[in-house]
């Protein structure tokens, strides 16, 4: 696997991982929710780094399995959504502007 796919991903986590952190202080998260979440992300990393190897080998054959259906809270919905889109503009956010719940992004 390209050491800098690797690295990508690898600094991808360690963003959600500090802002989950901060999220968790502001928000006073107990230490098991904590540590069921950090074990979901460990899991999520391992796959990832998992399939990228397959993917280098020429082993993937499968599509992904992930459901992306939510419909509990509208700015999950609406980021499923354009992660299912799969391009990158989707994902750009402009300041001011609403998601589907009313929430200013």
């Amino acid at each position: 696997m390209s050491d800098r796919v690797l690295e990508i991903v690898r600094d991808g986590f360690l963003e959600l991982t500090l802002c989950f952190e901060a999220i968790f202080l502001i928000y006073g998260a107990d230490d098991e929710l904590v540590k069921e979440i950090v074990s979901s992300m460990e899991e999520i990393y391992k796959e990832i780094k998992t399939r990228l190897m397959e993917i280098e080998k020429g082993e993937s054959q499968k599509e992904s399995s992930i459901s992306l259906k939510s419909t509990t809270y509208p700015s999950i919905k609406r980021f499923l959504r354009k992660l299912s889109e799969n391009t990158e503009s989707d994902l750009s956010c402009g300041k001011g502007e609403k998601d589907e719940g009313g929430s200013a992004r």
